[in-house]
């Protein structure tokens, strides 16, 4: 069995066998055709196997933590970064919502902050998570993209009120692209 490297480009995959000297100039051609290297070896008999491998792992993953199989994608607010960086290819609007139920209990306290002042640790945890949670997901859309970068990101936060409704909802947007970095 083998090492192979596993390189993405949108919806291309390629599998490069490691250890060889036509390995770096395979992997250094398909970085220049806009393909992100992922921090994962691959063990396989061939490159049509470490292709499926590599898939059945991160589908397995994706109910866990697809993190723990992919380079995570690079964040930014902004559209550029001091940084040089090189947008080679976008691949769209990736976004993600998060909503959450505020405890009736808690927002009994809150209401007293509301009143006498004070910062409000439950309200804070929520919001904190929400945008954990939906960071991920915008890291989980631009890698199934062929992404290694999400730019442009903007959160938002709001709140759903009503009639035996309290709710916070936690959103963010983003354009998933590759970066020649």
């Amino acid at each position: 069995m083998e090492k192979y490297a596993i390189l993405l480009k949108g919806d291309e995959i390629a599998a490069i066998e490691l250890g060889t000297f036509a390995a770096n100039k395979g992997i250094d051609k398909l970085i220049k055709l806009g393909f992100v290297e992922q921090d994962v070896e691959i063990n396989a008999e061939n490159e049509k196997q470490a292709i499926d491998n590599f898939m059945n792992d991160v589908t397995i993953a994706e109910s866990e933590s697809i993190q723990d199989n992919i380079t995570a994608p690079i964040l930014l607010t902004t559209e550029t970064n001091l940084v040089d960086m090189d947008v080679i290819e976008r691949y769209g609007v990736v976004y993600a919502d998060c909503v959450y139920g505020v405890n009736v209990v808690k927002d009994i306290f809150v209401g007293f902050r509301d009143v006498f002042g004070g910062r409000s640790k439950s309200i804070e945890d929520i919001i904190r998570n929400g945008r954990t949670a939906v960071t991920d997901e915008l890291k989980h859309q631009a890698f199934r993209k062929g992404a290694n970068a999400v730019i442009g990101i903007s959160y938002s936060v709001n709140d759903i009120s009503g009639k035996n409704v309290n709710m916070i909802c936690v959103s963010a947007t983003g354009t998933a692209v590759a970066i020649k970095l």
